[in-house]
C-alpha cells in the first residue's frame, strides 16, 4: 500500500469481496427453496478470492438479513 501524507492506517478497513446471494437459491439457481421458519438451515457459501492477507491482517465476514439497501 503507497504511504499517503496525513493518512493513519491503523485499524484501516477495506473491502475485498462482496456478494449478494438470496437464501431461496442455497442449493439450487433452478429450483428455488424457501426458508423454513424458526428452524436452523445450513448454507454454504464458497468464494474465489485473488487477495492474499499478510500475516496479522484480520478478516470480518458479514451476513445480513436484508441487503435491499445495497441494491437500490
Amino acid at each position: 500500500m503507497k504511504e499517503k501524507p496525513g493518512v493513519i492506517y491503523g485499524n484501516y478497513h477495506q473491502m475485498v469481496r462482496s456478494e449478494i446471494m438470496p437464501a431461496r437459491f442455497r442449493n439450487s439457481f433452478e429450483k428455488p427453496e424457501a426458508l423454513v421458519p424458526n428452524q436452523e438451515t445450513e448454507v454454504v457459501l464458497t468464494f474465489k478470492m485473488y487477495y492474499y492477507f499478510q500475516k496479522g491482517h484480520k478478516i470480518k465476514f458479514k451476513c445480513r438479513v436484508q441487503l435491499i439497501h445495497y441494491l437500490l
